[in-house]
């Protein structure tokens, strides 16, 4: 080797080594700018879909236009004189109020289980729904034909923080620095979606975005004032969900479910001057943090809904962070305003005027969709604040004007349902309201029922509402409307009927006005019927809850609150009937001692006369013990013993644990008959069959044969049958089940002993 040369070897070997530590420190880098590279792409995606917090909100129709007159006539008013035609007091308007459309996310994803799909799908229920709707009327007697006065905006609303659902009818809308006329409260319906019901209605068999239906019980439902709904409808009908427009609307398009329809029906009263019908409403469109916790302690894995879209805490929180950092200089809101203070009117305050320095930039338009996405996301991470969205909140109003012509005399006039649906076991009943009043025995009506065939089948009686006790309607002012109830003596068979009403008053007369009567067999169709029978025969166990679902034959034809379901126990005979023809499991009857008896009645109660009617006659089913399972699976047989006399045990004899309705278990009777025997020639049983155990830990079966080997055979071969049966007994009241009963086959295949060790 040269001179020189170790020189070279360590020059070498330190060129190796930093080539080594420059290719890990490479590695490393590369490693990081991948791991900043996915957080970017994470960023991205979140504030692509926090994008669609810039569309719309939630009411975003009418089918009618916006601005609406009504003649309301007097008494002794003419219409047709005054106006030239015919024109009804009331109007009909849809309100569309639009929703999320989750028809492509309803299907269970393959990475969830079972629960991570159910509480998605609850979400979805919300989605898809209204939550809180309003319908709201206001007054202003100011009598300018063209256009109706200013009313306080959706802003100038918030900020005075007016809460209509707290006002009285006849209290004026007052705002301050608002400049226009002062309207007057008139009334207000508010309807509130019931998730839990909505949710345990859903057919998972018959699942889509059309089958998922509102429940809006009684009970959510808010009145303030009177309801002005039509003369002659129930007062519920002033303002309602209707599924079949919902649906209708549905059919003319091509995509999935979109809207809810509302129906308002609105009869002013007779005041002239302006009203105004606002609808408010309150959707799931964007599902943030529930309320009632600290923003410090809502955890990581959370999730937030935007749309169908759901996105964690943890990509917020980090999107957040990003963009607390890239948008310093602009001095945003601190997220304490709302996460501590809870004041969102400050907190877009100082938006705001983070805004107005943005606008200063070179690059105010990516500068200001940060700050309203770095605002969008505070909000969704604040407990309770995703009901401050636009999109999840909106209110759409129109004007109707009101004239009321110069009277003169009347033409005689009749205000009806045109459909009324009923049972064979009732006689006919319905209200109706007829104008002008002139005083008693000038207003002559006549009532006509015919069949399908147009022959006349019985006349209708009538009689005015004010004179029924307990009917709480007033006698009617002369001129005004006066309410009656049409009646017949007898049912009628089941069967469509058209019935033709006229009024007149002197010489003049109405017009008929026709109804469509259908009258249904009294009772639940014959599916329903045996369903119920069979449920409740065979699962009125202790330990379960009885349910149900009961289906009249007029279908949803009758409204369902007419119904009334009795179910109950013999030890509680007082509860209160259900609303309705559906008992839930959630509020079902559970089902314990001492109760030995479950009765059930379902029956229509009639509009207006409040007579109950048995659509499903009362029955008593017996409330049962339920019998034990006989689990013989992995039962475990040993064989010993000679050919003159041979011991059989089999073990691990599995006796189920069942309900009982009080926390002890029941006691429970295992026994077994004789054995019989299948291919074992000559052998029979030399002692009585045994079995002892318990529940928990299983049963043991013992049993010993005698006999004598076939000549020229060395194994014992054939099939030992063993009938054994368990019964549950309830700890509470000694109730025994029916007996669980099976046959336990044995097969042996077994050598005896020889004198020596046995053989298997």
């Amino acid at each position: 080797m040269s001179s020189g040369g170790p020189a070279r070897v360590y020059f070498v070997l330190y060129l190796a080594v930093v080539m080594e530590l420059l290719i890990t420190i490479v590695d490393r880098d590369e490693a990081e700018e991948g791991l900043a590279r996915k957080q970017k792409e994470t960023m991205k995606i979140v504030q692509s879909i926090l994008a669609q917090l810039q569309s719309g909100a939630g009411t975003e129709g009418i089918n009618t236009k916006p601005k609406d007159e009504i003649t309301i006539p007097p008494p002794g008013i003419d219409i047709r004189a005054v106006m030239g035609a015919d024109i009804k007091s009331f109007r009909q308007y849809v309100v569309s109020v639009g929703v999320t459309d989750i028809s492509n996310d309803l299907k269970r994803l393959a990475e969830e289980n079972e629960k991570e799909y159910y509480t998605r799908l609850k979400k979805l229920v919300k989605l898809a729904n209204v939550e809180q709707i309003q319908y709201q009327i206001f007054y202003n007697s100011t009598a300018d034909p063209t256009a109706a006065p200013l009313f306080p905006s959706e802003e100038d609303l918030r900020k005075s923080k007016v809460d209509f659902a707290k006002y009285s009818p006849g209290q004026l809308v007052e705002v301050p620095n608002f400049v226009g006329p002062t309207w007057e409260f008139l009334g207000l319906t508010e309807i509130n979606l019931d998730e839990d019901e909505a949710y345990n209605k859903l057919d998972l068999n018959n699942l889509s975005a059309l089958t998922i239906e509102p429940v809006y019980p009684p009970d959510k439902i808010k009145h303030i004032g009177p309801p002005f709904s039509p003369s002659g409808m129930p007062v519920d009908s002033a303002f309602f969900y209707s599924h079949f427009e919902t649906l209708n609307e549905r059919n003319t398009k091509t995509s999935g479910l979109l809207k809810r329809d509302f129906v308002i029906n609105f009869q002013p009263p007779s005041r002239a001057g302006w009203y105004k019908l606002r609808i408010y409403s309150r959707t799931n469109r964007i599902l943030g943090i529930r309320g009632g916790m600290a923003a410090s302690d809502v955890p990581d894995e959370m999730t937030v809904n935007i749309g169908t879209v759901q996105l964690t805490v943890k990509d917020l929180r980090n999107v957040l962070s990003q963009l607390t950092l890239d948008l310093d200089s602009y001095n945003p809101p601190s997220p304490d305003i709302l996460f501590k203070e809870n004041d969102i009117d400050k907190f877009l305050a100082q938006l705001d005027e983070s805004k107005q320095l943005a606008l200063q930039s070179d690059n105010a338009t990516e500068i200001l969709s940060n700050l309203n996405l770095y605002g969008y996301i505070v909000r969704l991470l604040s407990p309770g604040q995703s009901v401050n969205f636009d999109q999840n909140k909106s209110s759409m109003e129109f004007d109707v004007r009101v004239i009321t012509p110069t009277p003169t005399i009347s033409e005689p006039s009749i205000a009806a349902l045109s459909y009324v649906g009923t049972f064979d076991k009732a006689p006919v009943s319905f209200d109706f309201s007829i104008a002008p009043y002139q005083g008693e025995g000038s207003n002559v009506l006549e009532g006509k029922i015919f069949d399908n065939k147009g022959a006349k089948v019985d006349n209708l009686l009538f009689q005015p509402l004010d004179q029924i006790p307990g009917s709480g309607v007033n006698p009617p002012i002369k001129g005004s409307s006066r309410e009656f109830r049409a009646y017949t003596n007898n049912p009628l068979s089941p069967g469509k009927y058209v019935v033709e009403l006229t009024h007149s008053i002197s010489s003049r007369r109405s017009a008929p006005v026709n109804l469509q009567l259908e009258v249904f067999p009294t009772g639940l169709t014959k599916e329903s019927e045996t369903e119920i029978d069979n449920r409740l025969s065979a699962f009125s166990y202790y330990g379960l809850t009885a349910f149900l679902n009961a289906v009249p034959t007029s279908g949803s034809k009758i409204k369902n609150d007419q119904f009334r379901t009795y179910l109950y126990t013999d030890t509680d005979q007082q509860r209160p009937p259900f609303t309705g023809l559906t008992v839930t499991s959630e509020n079902g009857i559970f089902l314990k001692p001492p109760a030995s008896k479950l009765n059930l009645k379902i029956t229509w109660i009639q509009p207006g006369t409040n007579q109950e009617f048995d659509i499903y006659p009362l029955k008593s089913f017996n409330i049962k013990q339920e019998e034990p399972s006989i689990i013989t699976r992995n039962i475990l047989t040993d064989v010993s013993g000679t050919a003159a006399k041979f011991k059989v045990t089999v073990s691990n004899i599995q006796i189920s644990k069942v309900a009982t309705g009080v926390t002890q278990d029941p006691r429970v009777e295992v026994t077994v008959g004789q054995p019989s025997l299948d291919g074992l020639g000559s052998y029979t049983a030399s002692i009585e069959p045994t079995i002892d155990g318990d529940v928990d830990n299983g049963y043991t079966l013992r049993l010993e044969f005698s006999g004598k080997l076939e000549r020229g055979q060395t194994r014992i071969r054939g099939t030992i049958n063993v009938p054994m049966q368990a019964i549950a007994i309830n700890p509470s009241n000694g109730a025994r089940s029916e007996p669980r009963k099976t046959t336990l086959q044995i097969p042996i295949n077994f050598e005896p002993e020889r004198g020596g060790p046995r053989r298997r």
